[in-house]
């Protein structure tokens, strides 16, 4: 437990578990049919109050992004709306309207970066450990403007691993089809892998950083995301929601989970069965 038996930082990226149920999205309003945040004790608190210096980038997803939450040091997410991929981004600055130009995953490790090393260079800060939350979302649709020289190395790609398949009606009602023109399908398919490819290099990037300034061995990373998607697998496009009722097919729920802490007893190079939430 990071709050019992502090690592020296950690750093998160995917986006905040549920202590509730199964929701699409949690709503920070107080509308009756949806869950929200009041009186929920944020992980961000926990470790503020432990003693941690603690940030977040990228997407919050629960609601008001550009008003800065609870617990948090340092906020850098998004004013409206956490499209588009690439081109003209709203971002909330410590809940102040900024505006930066160009591929979003990139921007948001710049200000990630920015993070670290305002915690390593600040004489208080500095002797704290530090709790880092990114949230990348290039995975996430619309499927286009993955960066040009990710896209460019799937052109030739044969997308064997993906089965072709029509929907069941076991499945529910279909909301989201696979497209039905193949070439379609097949830019969709060149856009997600790249997709993938760049939350790879961004995260390789933060834990690049890391390793420069001596910390990665001290540092829980972990690894996740909330979703998996269907690429065509079962007839279908998109995670849970691309049926009604909502699926609970393999391709929408298994989802990585990777975590690192060497100097933390963690250990390295293991493939565990065991299901985590």
């Amino acid at each position: 437990c990071p709050v019992c038996s502090p690592a020296r930082a950690s750093f998160f990226t995917g986006r905040m578990p549920s202590q509730h149920g199964i929701n699409e999205w949690i709503n920070d309003s107080q509308e009756p049919h949806l869950p929200g945040l009041t009186g929920q004790t944020l992980i961000s608190e926990l470790l503020q109050k432990a003693g941690y210096y603690t940030g977040l980038v990228g997407k919050w997803h629960c609601g008001h992004d550009s008003v800065p939450k609870p617990g948090f040091d340092y906020w850098f997410s998004y004013w409206v709306s956490q499209y588009p991929h690439r081109g003209k981004q709203n971002f909330s600055d410590q809940g102040q309207h900024v505006v930066e130009e160009g591929q979003q995953s990139p921007l948001l490790t710049n200000h990630a970066l920015e993070f670290l090393r305002a915690h390593k260079a600040d004489p208080a800060a500095s002797q704290k450990p530090f709790f880092l939350f990114v949230g990348y979302v290039d995975t996430h649709v619309p499927h286009d403007n993955a960066p040009d020289d990710l896209v460019a190395e799937y052109q030739n790609a044969t997308f064997r691993d993906i089965p072709d398949e029509h929907p069941v009606p076991c499945h529910g009602f279909v909301r989201e089809p696979r497209p039905s023109h193949p070439e379609v399908e097949r830019q969709r398919r060149i856009e997600y892998y790249a997709a993938a490819s760049s939350v790879d290099r961004e995260v390789g990037k933060v834990v690049a950083e890391l390793e420069a300034t001596g910390q990665l061995e001290n540092t829980l990373i972990v690894y996740t995301g909330d979703h998996g998607l269907n690429c065509g697998q079962h007839g279908v496009w998109e995670k849970g929601i691309a049926t009604l009722p909502q699926n609970f097919l393999e391709e929408s729920i298994r989802i990585a989970c990777t975590v690192s802490w060497p100097t933390g007893g963690i250990q390295q190079n293991v493939v565990s069965e065991e299901l985590v939430g």
